[in-house]
């Protein structure tokens, strides 16, 4: 998970006059003590985070429990089923969105190509700007027009 879990129980409470009698050795009902509120996230050591010493722990392990692992390389080479179910939906989840993406594109085909379309009056071309649009573009136009010719005026009047 990433996260390095650590208990701070109790076997050390209350353990008085006794333990020391017996060199701090807990004998008998001991209890471990802590409660939930004494595990908490801790940072690791560095004895802990030392690659060579995690090496060394997990090899002399494997030699004194005889424990075999397998081969990284074939593990590699076949996913886990849950990875390949999850690899399919999401190729499907992919499909499915590029799909979406290009059919609303406005004009164009599923393949990308401009799509034809036949004029409303029948003759074969369709008009690509409406009539809203020329109205918008025009008052634009005019405006700009309008604009440029008061600047002309006043260009010729320092002129003159």
């Amino acid at each position: 998970s990433g996260v390095y879990w650590s208990w701070n129980g109790g076997p050390r409470e209350g353990r008085g006059a006794e333990a020391l009698e017996k060199d701090g050795q807990i004998s008998g009902g001991g209890g471990a003590g802590g409660g939930w509120d004494s595990i908490f996230e801790n940072e690791q050591s560095a004895k802990v985070q030392n690659l060579d010493t995690t090496v060394d722990l997990f090899s002399t392990a494997t030699t004194i429990s005889g424990a075999q692992w397998p081969d990284p390389a074939a593990m590699s080479a076949s996913p886990p089923p849950t990875l390949k179910i999850i690899s399919s939906i999401s190729k499907a989840n992919i499909a499915r969105e590029e799909d979406k993406r290009r059919s609303e594109r406005p004009g164009l085909d599923v393949n990308g190509s401009k799509k034809e379309e036949t004029a409303k009056d029948g003759t074969g071309s369709a008009a690509v700007i409406t009539d809203t649009d020329k109205g918008v573009l025009s008052s634009i136009i005019s405006e700009t027009l309008t604009a440029e010719e008061k600047d002309a005026e006043k260009v010729a009047a320092t002129v003159a």
